[in-house]
């Protein structure tokens, strides 16, 4: 018979429901399954990068010694270039600046590398299931949370995760049944407004590129030695090294902020000829160039976010909402380097804080909703301010300023700009994420 105080339903088994299970693997009184809707636990090759606020999660969690072994290069604790700035969209590029991060700066990841980390450290305690992808979810009379999957299979859980991603079924649930237990029909068109996520106008262009096949091409590129971020009118590129030096990481961005919230006319993900970004970066400088022609075809992502939620939680049920199912946006505020929907360095933060306070001594089955509510207190106003800044940032590298006098052709006007980015991503490096052993603070 299980001593736990409740049984948590993850659903969603990408990094971020991984990390959620991977917090609350340190209180031994939670039971934890995982629920994926594919055939394995896997992920995209593409990169994945960590911030020093990150980096001291990961620690904690007792991940840094597994992480360093597949890591391109040891971390340092001083001021460390980060990425370097190139206004690119034309034949002769020019420096604009070098970010500078405090705690060593980015660690850069290949994403499988990653996942595999995290797979490796999960208790044997925990349950992990493949393709099951939910369909809904209902409140049993006794108050557990019954799930039910699209292979007609069924699971029950005292607390239900959803770290299912932009797409999120239990985003969709959730305020389904928030809107028809609201007895307000204005209210209720409100929060049936959230559950649909929204292109942004802006579409990625992802791939991997072989190292020895972009150093044949354009011998001693610059990314070798300093990822590099190259910016346009409408456009923009980055790339740097992953998998311990093996790979390039190659992102690409088409920002059409004139088409901003309509509603985007098919797949949101699907593979793109080559053709369509040798036509995007057409008289770019030749580093661009290479990098594109070294892409093979790439992966065609229509970014999409999610609207301000008027709560990451259930009313009154034992239902939550984490990493992209709750706050997607844009990805240029300090995670850009993640450039997947399900998931953003900020889902490490959500587990972190959510397993803290599940973890907790005052927490118990009979008070589940009320203790969520304080995860919704923290973290909502949080990610609704990222989101904000996130907008901002990916306007600056298309060279888009609120400023009415911003010239892009004056090196001037382009580092103020590359400043009020700098100093929109400091928190990163230079702030920690504690929360109080007796939640004094929050509870």
């Amino acid at each position: 018979m299980s001593n736990s105080k409740f049984k948590v339903g993850i659903c969603g088994g990408g990094i971020g429901g991984l990390c959620a299970a991977l917090a609350l693997s340190r209180y031994d009184d939670v039971d934890v399954d995982v629920y994926e809707s594919a055939s394995s636990f896997s992920e995209v090759g593409v990169g994945i990068g960590i911030w020093p606020r990150v980096w001291q999660i990961l620690k904690e969690l007792g991940l840094e010694d597994a992480l360093l072994k597949v890591a391109l290069e040891q971390p340092s604790n001083s001021e460390v270039p980060t990425f370097n700035y190139r206004k690119s969209d034309q034949t002769s590029g020019i420096d604009i600046t070098t970010m500078y991060a405090k705690s060593g700066g980015l660690k850069p990841f290949y994403r499988p590398d990653f996942l595999n980390v995290l797979l490796q450290h999960l208790p044997d305690r925990f349950n992990l299931y493949v393709e099951k992808r939910l369909t809904s979810y209902t409140l049993s009379a006794t108050g557990s949370v019954e799930m039910k999957f699209a292979n007609n299979t069924l699971a029950t859980c005292d607390l239900l995760i959803g770290a299912d991603g932009i797409k999120s079924t239990v985003r969709r649930t959730l305020f389904t049944r928030e809107a028809q237990h609201c007895g307000d029909e204005f209210r209720a068109t409100e929060i049936k407004s959230a559950i649909d996520a929204v292109w942004s106008g802006i579409t990625a262009y992802r791939s991997v590129i072989p190292t020895d096949v972009l150093s044949k091409h354009f011998p001693n590129h610059p990314i070798f030695t300093q990822p590099t971020h190259y910016l346009g009118r409408n456009a923009h590129v980055i790339a740097y090294p992953i998998a311990q030096g093996r790979l390039v990481n190659f992102a690409a961005f088409n920002a059409r902020y004139d088409l901003d919230n309509p509603k985007f006319e098919g797949p949101w993900t699907s593979t793109a000829p080559k053709d369509e970004l040798r036509d995007l970066f057409a008289g770019w400088e030749p580093s661009v160039l290479a990098l594109v022609e070294c892409t093979g075809d790439p992966l065609k992502w229509a970014i999409h976010t999610v609207k301000p939620l008027h709560s990451f939680v259930s009313s009154n049920e034992p239902v939550v909402l984490l990493g992209d199912a709750s706050h997607a946006c844009e990805p240029f505020q300090g995670k850009f380097l993640v450039l997947l929907n399900d998931g953003n360095t900020y889902f490490y933060k959500d587990a972190y804080i959510l397993a803290a306070i599940l973890g907790h001594q005052k927490t118990r089955k009979d008070n589940l909703i009320h203790m969520l509510s304080v995860y919704d207190e923290i973290r909502r106003p949080f990610a609704t301010d990222v989101a904000r800044r996130s907008r901002a940032a990916g306007k600056a590298f298309a060279l888009h300023s609120e400023d009415l006098y911003f010239d892009p052709s004056k090196l001037q006007d382009l580092q103020q700009l590359l400043e009020s980015v700098r100093q929109r991503w400091e928190y990163v490096w230079d702030s920690t994420l504690k929360i109080d052993g007796n939640l004094k603070l929050i509870v």
